[in-house]
């Protein structure tokens, strides 16, 4: 593993860029932007869903709250540092 993530900068044991790509989901382990745990964890509706994946502007509601509701329920479980995990990439 570099000693630096090659998507966003962090050195090993510091913080990943929010959502970078090679961010680890502190609920299922696996990449934070591929993984479904937004949808399961925010129990969203199917049009929150849909807003989801179609991601076109999240600085305008309702994608707004919906990444603002993702954000602080990934920051209380707790995020994952770089290379805390064996799996990092």
């Amino acid at each position: 593993m570099p000693d630096v993530c090659p998507s966003c900068g962090a050195f090993i044991g510091q913080l990943h860029q929010p959502f970078c790509n090679r961010e680890l989901c502190p609920f299922c382990g696996d990449f934070i932007t591929t993984c479904n745990c937004i949808f399961e964890v925010l129990s969203l509706t199917a049009e929150g869903s849909r807003l989801v994946e179609d991601y076109e502007d999240d600085s305008i509601e309702p994608l707004r709250s919906i990444c603002d509701r993702w954000t602080m329920a990934v920051e209380v479980k707790g995020r994952i540092p770089y290379g805390a995990r064996s799996n990092d990439p």
